[in-house]
């Protein structure tokens, strides 16, 4: 919608279309993160990531030492995927 009422400005409308897609191409990735890392949290937690696993990430030494420690295959795994869909997509719409 943005980008259509600016659709006079071909500039801005180009900068705005670069930052949408940038900003989709992020939206998706740390979405698919959270995917991947969906069963393993269920493995420890015994339930569905709720607000514990945003609460937890103000732990960082605590989370990377655990990740490090246990997760290292499905960190791994995870991070591989979340950057490489997000390097489709940029690369696909840039």
């Amino acid at each position: 919608m943005l980008i259509t009422s600016v659709s006079f400005n071909h500039k801005l409308s180009n900068k705005l279309t670069v930052i949408n897609r940038c900003y989709l191409a992020l939206v998706f990735g740390l979405l698919l993160l959270v995917e991947v890392i969906n069963p393993d949290f269920i493995n420890q937690f015994e339930l569905r990531p709720n607000i514990w696993f945003v609460e937890y990430l103000k732990y960082p030494q605590e989370v990377t030492s655990m990740l490090v420690n246990g997760f290292v295959l499905s960190s791994i795994l995870a991070t591989v995927i979340s950057f490489g869909d997000a390097f489709f997509y940029l690369k696909q719409w840039l």
